[in-house]
């Protein structure tokens, strides 16, 4: 689910995707806030740390803008996540 403002609870983007919430960073998400430009490479940052998105799986980054703007990439990972000093 994507967090757009705290007056918006979601964008019901997962839903006729057939997503469930458990398979977006809506739980990461809304603790942390809205990242400005850097919201979906954060959410992607933090599925690979924490092992939520593995090599073979496919990730949409979808990003909502100003007028009524979307867009969005589809990425397929092509390697584990190497650990990291965070």
């Amino acid at each position: 689910m994507l967090r757009l403002r705290p007056a918006q609870d979601r964008v019901p983007v997962p839903k006729p995707l057939d997503i469930s919430s458990d398979q977006t960073t809506w739980d990461w998400g809304s603790t942390i806030g809205h990242l400005g430009a850097g919201d979906q490479i954060a959410g992607l940052a933090h599925l690979r740390r924490t092992g939520r998105l593995g090599a073979g799986q496919l990730c949409a980054l979808v990003g909502a803008g100003g007028g009524f703007s979307w867009s969005v990439a589809v990425l397929e990972v092509s390697e584990e996540a190497s650990a990291s000093s965070e």
